[in-house]
Order: C-alpha cells, then sequence, then structure tokens
C-alpha cells in the first residue's frame, strides 16, 4: 500500500488557537511546537509583506497616473511657449513692416510736395518770363502771333529746366512715385498675410485650456 506525503499547514489564527496546539497541555513535541510557531510568525511577516506590496503598488499607480499628467503637462505647455513665440516674431515681423511701409509713404509724400513747390515755381517763373518776353516783342514792335507762340515756348522750357520740371526729371520722378505705390502695395499685402497667420496661429492656441482641464 503507498501512503502519499501531505503538506499540512498550520496558521494560529488567534491565542486560544495557539494555545490549544503550542500551550502547556498541547502533546506535541518542542520541535514541532517550535516549527508552528515559526511558520506563524513567517505567515504574518508575509501578510504584513502583501499589504505593504498592495499598497506600494497602488502608490506606484498613482505616480505613473501623475507623471503621465505632468508629462501632459509639459507638453501642452512647451506647445503654448512655441506659440507665445511664433506669436512675437510674426507680430514683431508686423511692426517692421509697418515702419518701412511708413518710411516709402513718407518718401511718396515728400517727393510729391516737392513736385507741387517745383510745379508752383514753374508757373510762377513761367509767367515772369513770358511777361518779360511779350514786353520785349512789344518794346521792338514784334509783337504778332507767332513771335508770341516762339516766346511763350521759350518761356516754358526755360522755366521747366530752372524748377527742375524737364521732361527726364518728370520722367525719373513718375518712376520713383511708381516705385512707392508698388512697395506700399507690397507692405500692405504682406501685413495681411501675416495678420491671417497670426489668427489662424492665436485660434489654434488651445494649449492652456487643455492645461488647465489636465489639473
Amino acid at each position: 500500500m503507498s501512503s502519499e506525503k501531505q503538506n499540512i499547514s498550520f496558521y494560529l489564527t488567534n491565542d486560544e488557537t495557539k494555545q490549544k496546539i503550542t500551550g502547556d497541555n498541547s502533546n506535541m513535541s518542542s520541535s514541532e511546537k517550535y516549527i508552528i510557531l515559526q511558520n506563524d510568525c513567517l505567515n504574518a511577516i508575509n501578510n504584513e509583506l502583501r499589504e505593504k506590496i498592495n499598497s506600494m503598488q497602488v502608490e506606484l499607480k498613482d505616480l505613473e497616473e501623475e507623471t503621465d499628467k505632468n508629462d501632459e503637462r509639459t507638453r501642452y505647455m512647451r506647445n503654448e511657449m512655441k506659440n507665445f513665440v511664433e506669436l512675437r516674431i510674426m507680430t514683431n515681423e508686423v511692426l517692421s513692416m509697418f515702419e518701412n511701409k511708413y518710411k516709402v509713404s513718407e518718401l511718396k509724400y515728400k517727393t510729391i510736395i516737392e513736385l507741387y513747390k517745383c510745379l508752383i515755381n514753374f508757373i510762377f517763373f513761367n509767367k515772369i518770363l513770358s511777361l518779360g518776353g511779350r514786353f520785349v516783342l512789344w518794346y521792338f514792335d514784334r509783337f504778332n502771333l507767332v513771335s508770341v507762340l516762339i516766346t511763350e515756348i521759350i518761356s516754358g522750357v526755360s522755366a521747366a529746366y530752372a524748377t527742375k520740371l524737364s521732361p527726364g526729371v518728370l520722367k525719373k520722378t513718375k518712376k520713383l512715385l511708381e516705385s512707392y505705390e508698388t512697395q506700399t502695395k507690397k507692405f500692405d499685402s504682406d501685413i495681411m498675410e501675416q495678420k491671417k497667420n497670426i489668427k489662424v496661429t492665436d485660434d489654434s492656441n488651445d494649449f492652456i485650456t487643455k492645461y488647465i482641464d489636465s489639473l
């Protein structure tokens, strides 16, 4: 007949059970009592360690969740700062465009004012030369239609060159004003485009809201 070995576990759940098994009235040997007491002690330590492990696992899970949230907040803030930097750069670019546009507009208006002054001087000198020429014609008895026309042409050309309104100068001034106008329009177009980019960047800037929601 074969015999089977069985593992027997003793757990002294309370003092009464402990007294029955390991007390003076117990018929167990000292070795058996020692083994049972050691087993009970180890079991108590094992239960305590198990509770500590469970508690540490809960703490570890909480720490992992908090770490994930902190990583997420850090990512939100990094993106937020990146957007702020981009908005600052674009805003500075718009300000720079406005300054350059103002400088070009200032040059344009100065050129127009200078042209206006030259035109007034031209009218004044042309009138004086025309009157002077007619007086000379009258004085020398040369006052006729052809002489008057020639005098008017000479006085007009002389006044134009004297007041910097010759055809060559006017052509250069026209090109200069057209160049100023082209630059101004380009600045306006670039400013509007950059404003759109700023609006798009600002509208997509919801990282602060996400950051607050993650708290």
